[in-house]
């Protein structure tokens, strides 16, 4: 690649990151005033579902079904086929 479309391409590059950064803070901030919020009004988040906390042990990225194999089981109440939820982790 020419060097001047490098430079483009990293100016580019350069507008976007600080364009996500800028989305991130402003998310961060929404999170703080619903927390807030939340707070004053004594409200507590609350699920309907039993959420378990588990980690991945083993992954299978190039299967069409993103089969995951997680370290609770029967012993734990967990059994096949139960939807997840897969919390990615923070890029700051």
């Amino acid at each position: 690649m020419p060097r001047g479309e490098l430079l483009r391409l990293n100016e580019t590059l350069q507008q976007e990151n600080q364009q996500l950064r800028l989305q991130l803070k402003e998310g961060e901030k929404a999170l703080q005033e619903n927390d807030k919020l939340r707070h004053l009004l004594g409200w507590q988040q609350q699920s309907r579902l039993k959420l378990k906390l588990a980690r991945v042990i083993l992954s299978e990225p190039a299967n069409w079904w993103r089969t995951v194999q997680i370290d609770l089981g029967t012993r734990d109440g967990v059994s096949n086929n139960l939807p997840v939820w897969q919390q990615l982790p923070r890029v700051l």
